[in-house]
Order: structure tokens, then C-alpha cells, then sequence
């Protein structure tokens, strides 16, 4: 379990660096706590491109379970 943990924050890590590299100049990344459609709050990276009011979130850990551990519905 120890291991497992340590690859999820290594993931963590190199997704942020992988997107801060890509809006280097145009945005910013940060982690935060998302609130879901259910209410719930879970772990997220934020982009936010500078001079827009958007933003994606991105659940980092259902990112990393794969695609299996996303609910649709």
C-alpha cells in the first residue's frame, strides 16, 4: 500500500509539471479540493488560463485509477 501511495503523489507531481509546462505563460495550475456533481469533494488539479473565467478541473485520483473507476452516470 506504502508503494502505491508514493507513485500516486509521483503522478500527482508529473501531471502538474506536464501541465504547467504545456500553459507555461498562459495559465495557471494548482492543486485544490473539487466539489463534485454529488456534493462530494475530492482532490483536483485547477487550470486556469489567464484573462478567461474558465477553468478545468481534473479529479487526479480517477485520473490515475484509469478509466475504469470513472462513473458516467
Amino acid at each position: 500500500m506504502e508503494k502505491k501511495q508514493m507513485e500516486y503523489m509521483q503522478f500527482k507531481e508529473r501531471l502538474k509539471e506536464a501541465l504547467q509546462e504545456h500553459f507555461l505563460g498562459r495559465g495557471e495550475v494548482y492543486y485544490d479540493k473539487g466539489k463534485k456533481t454529488n456534493d462530494t469533494d475530492k482532490e483536483a488539479v485547477i487550470v486556469r488560463p489567464f484573462r478567461t473565467m474558465v477553468q478545468a478541473t481534473i479529479y487526479t485520483e480517477d485520473m490515475y485509477e484509469g478509466p475504469e473507476s470513472v462513473n458516467f452516470v
